[in-house]
């Protein structure tokens, strides 16, 4: 017992440190940029504080080592590594309110899930494990193994020909159509959030009546992440605190401005899976990339961002892209970025040989707009005209004509904007907003040289 308390406050300082890490990263950050920790916090606190000072002596005595392996905690340090895993998180142990439907709202309408109105119905509370991807997914951490799932089944008299039953479900099932249920009266967004029921103890072979289960929640639209799909767990770097973050792009944001780099990542081999045959190993420059696309699928992510909305970039944006596919691009990087603008087919160019998904609500192609005369019409701020001076002109034009217009400038560079950004923090000015995605390289050079 003593050896297993030691592991555990071990587990719980990192738990801590990268909390803590996480919360320091974020804190320049306007708070609808900052991860909300506020419950997580609370509650592991509250579960750690019975045994947080307990001594040698506690430790052997029974009473005490019953609290200690009663604790909750293997559920908070769950939480978090699979939170890790994922990018855009909104907040963990998050409470979210949502309300049924009215009779007197139209058909298809919710009510705002807010405190609810004199003669309204009560608004429901639900407690998500964690919300990413800005929003559109919900995590449920659950660490049932395949032992005490079928105990459940046993116990609850569920009949798997009758799966939805009520009255008779197994915890897991019930506890997460309940979740679905709330998420399908989320009022966030315009289509419900996905719910994502994460096992990470459930190990094939699975026994039937685990899998006629985990089948019926997949009919309900639950997605199920098993040991085996979940994404490998990264050690908690800078970049890994970036990806963490929010992204700044909400539904106020319907018009984004891409540049060079996000172009590039749009139409990379590496981001589509589709690799052609390189040197062995593969340059340097490709190889971490290479490795991180198996962990993460990066366009993943991206599609979710850039989907429904407007997607504008500027001429000088656009030519020097088209210069580096030219030069440093494979055949299909080619095809893929003519694609990105072209009025009729674009998401056909892109879904060319392709082995990821692209979704036909991406609105091409990108317009591109020739903003010379715009940008330079632009009055900006003294501060903001001498920080966009000390940058290249493709950035400068980019950066002031979002700022003008209140667009949010995608890109993969971590760089682009940070010294502007935190000249504005000094002054207590707005300051461009710049959501940063995961590079990918372009393929084409290694092709024709045959080496890094």
């Amino acid at each position: 017992m003593a050896e297993a308390y030691q592991v555990l406050l071990q587990k719980w300082t990192q738990l801590e440190r990268e909390v803590a890490l996480l919360e320091e990263y974020q804190a320049p950050l306007p708070a609808h940029q900052r991860t909300n920790l506020k419950n997580f916090k609370s509650l592991m606190k509250r579960e750690f504080k019975p045994i947080a000072n307990l001594t040698p002596d506690d430790i052997t005595d029974p009473q005490q080592s019953q609290t200690i392996k009663a604790n909750n905690l293997s559920h908070y340090f769950a939480i978090w590594e699979t939170a890790k895993r994922y990018q855009d998180v909104v907040g963990l142990k998050v409470k979210v309110a949502v309300s049924p439907p009215r009779s007197d709202l139209p058909n298809g309408s919710i009510s705002n899930g807010t405190a609810p109105s004199k003669g309204s119905p009560i608004t429901k509370t639900v407690l998500v494990d964690a919300i990413i991807r800005t929003g559109a997914e919900w995590l449920k951490v659950s660490l049932v193994d395949s032992l005490k799932l079928g105990y459940q089944i046993a116990d609850s008299g569920w009949d798997p020909a009758s799966p939805l039953e009520a009255g008779y479900e197994p915890t897991l099932l019930k506890s997460t159509m309940a979740l679905l249920d709330a998420a399908s009266l989320s009022p966030t967004h315009s289509s419900p959030p996905t719910v994502n029921l994460i096992l990470p103890n459930l190990h094939p072979p699975l026994h039937p009546s685990i899998t006629t289960l985990l089948s019926t929640l997949r009919t309900q639209s639950c997605k199920i992440t098993l040991p085996t799909s979940l994404p490998a767990l990264p050690p908690l770097t800078s970049t890994l605190l970036q990806l963490l973050t929010p992204s700044p792009i909400s539904i106020q944001n319907p018009t984004l401005l891409l540049d060079t780099s996000i172009l590039i990542s749009l139409v990379s081999d590496i981001a589509h899976n589709t690799l052609p045959l390189l040197p062995d190993p593969p340059p340097e420059r490709l190889r971490a990339q290479i490795a991180d696309e198996k962990r993460r699928e990066s366009l993943e992510g991206l599609w979710e961002t850039l989907r429904g909305r407007r997607l504008v970039c500027t001429e000088l944006v656009a030519s020097t892209a088209r210069r580096t596919v030219e030069r440093d691009g494979s055949g299909t990087e080619r095809t893929r970025l003519e694609g990105l603008f072209l009025r009729e087919g674009g998401v056909k160019a892109l879904r060319g040989g392709s082995q990821r998904l692209v979704p036909v609500d991406l609105r091409l192609p990108v317009e591109v707009l020739e903003v010379g005369g715009v940008v330079e019409s632009i009055k900006l701020p003294e501060w903001l005209s001498e920080a966009l001076g000390k940058l290249s002109d493709t950035s400068a034009q980019m950066l002031a004509l979002g700022w003008s217009r209140d667009w949010v400038t995608v890109t993969c560079s971590r760089d682009l904007g940070a010294e502007v950004q935190r000249c504005a923090v000094h002054r207590g000015e707005r300051w461009p907003v710049v959501w940063t995605h995961e590079a990918r390289n372009l393929v084409g050079r290694e092709l024709r040289t045959g080496s890094g």
